[in-house]
């Protein structure tokens, strides 16, 4: 719509300099044109009348009003997550939105479509980002998605070994694979962090013997985080000691595990004596009393978390002589009876010293010894018990 010559016709014509509508210039000079298409995104259109004795004016300018939102930018991100570029409608200023929907970034896209924008901070997570551009009019186009590099390490994930030494368990980055490895580095067990950042890893074998692990989790990019030390429960017993003890009776010595206190009980559980196994598996022990009749003990050791091992039997030497025997000879002369060490010799001798009799003690301390020739004269003899 505008003024003009009253009679004169009006043409509108396209950037392209079609017609794209006419109209004639009523007698108070006004003139409306509809215009065919409508010229919605900021066209520059021109405006010419010519009178009825077909002269032509010059062109006026006149901009169409833009309504129309600009198409999606193109969009990738740099390796390193800084600098966002692409092309897009020139003039319009491209603003690229974080996942929480603030704005990190903007530009204006230069003459020949390019636009480049920095991001603050720098996107290195695998963030999802959204890419807009808007045209001077304020008609922003749609969105569209650039994933940011990962190339950040997750953090260290956390962990608790259950009581048996069978499952880890802890929290995660969400997609995140977690491995726990033994002392020797070798994988024992993984899982993958659940969607609410939790999982439980299944250990293979169970981890019992206060064992040192390690647990870290690899992101889906293969980011490695940094590794979380975790020692198993101890719930196993050590094994029984080598034990011996030595001549004298009075050391026993052996290997077991280091720091395991090692313990020498009498036959009754009485605590003869302690150590503490040395960082080279060795031990020596000076009993409190010592052991010099064939004495039944016992050596166990016990680790740092209270397991104590099976008992390794030890048997002390026999350096005792046991007991003078009691001894009485019969009315007849032929035997010899008395108590003694269970288990000893006795051996009856005539004033000559020869051995004229022998018995072996029972079990319950008594023995009975047939002499070869009867003693009814008033002999002296001589009963003496050897023992095993």
């Amino acid at each position: 719509a505008g003024t003009g010559e009253p009679g004169a016709t009006v043409t509108i014509t396209s950037p392209a300099g079609a017609t794209i509508g006419t109209a004639v210039v009523a007698a108070d000079g006004r003139y409306t044109a509809t215009i065919s298409p409508a010229q919605i995104n900021g066209e520059r259109l021109g405006a010419t009348q010519a009178d009825a004795a077909g002269n032509v004016s010059g062109s006026t300018d006149a901009l169409a009003p833009d309504r129309v939102a600009p198409a999606a930018p193109t969009a990738t991100i740099n390796g390193d997550g800084t600098i966002v570029s692409g092309t897009g409608e020139p003039g319009a200023t491209v603003t690229i939105t974080g996942p929480a929907g603030a704005a990190i970034g903007s530009a204006a896209v230069a003459a020949d479509g390019n636009y480049a924008v920095t991001l603050t901070p720098a996107q290195a997570n695998g963030e999802a980002l959204s890419v807009t551009q808007r045209d001077p009019a304020g008609n922003a186009s749609p969105g569209v998605g650039v994933t940011a590099p990962d190339i950040t390490a997750p953090a260290v994930p956390t962990a608790i070994i259950s009581g048996d030494g069978a499952t880890v368990s802890g929290t995660g980055e969400a997609g995140a694979t977690i491995t726990v490895r033994n002392a020797a580095g070798t994988a024992i067990g993984n899982a993958t962090v659940a969607a609410d950042g939790s999982y439980t890893a299944t250990l293979t074998p169970a981890q019992a013997n206060g064992e040192a692990l390690t647990v870290g989790q690899a992101d889906a990019a293969g980011n490695l985080s940094p590794n979380l030390p975790l020692t198993a429960p101890d719930i196993t017993a050590p094994p029984a000691p080598p034990a011996a003890l030595d001549p004298t009776g009075t050391i026993v010595s052996g290997t077991g595990e280091a720091g395991a206190t090692v313990t020498v009980r009498a036959a009754d559980g009485t605590s003869l004596g302690t150590a503490i196994v040395t960082a080279q598996g060795t031990y020596s022990i000076a009993l409190a009393t010592p052991q010099v009749d064939s004495e039944a003990l016992r050596v166990t050791q016990a680790d740092a978390a209270g397991n104590v091992s099976p008992a390794t039997p030890l048997t002390a030497p026999d350096l005792t002589a046991p007991a003078a025997p009691t001894a009485s000879v019969a009315a007849d002369g032929l035997t010899l009876t008395g108590t003694g060490e269970a288990g000893a010799t006795i051996t009856v001798r005539n004033p000559l010293g020869v051995a004229i009799g022998t018995a072996t003690v029972a079990g319950d301390g008594s023995y009975t010894v047939t002499l070869a020739t009867a003693q009814t004269d008033g002999e002296t003899l001589s009963v003496r018990q050897a023992d095993a």
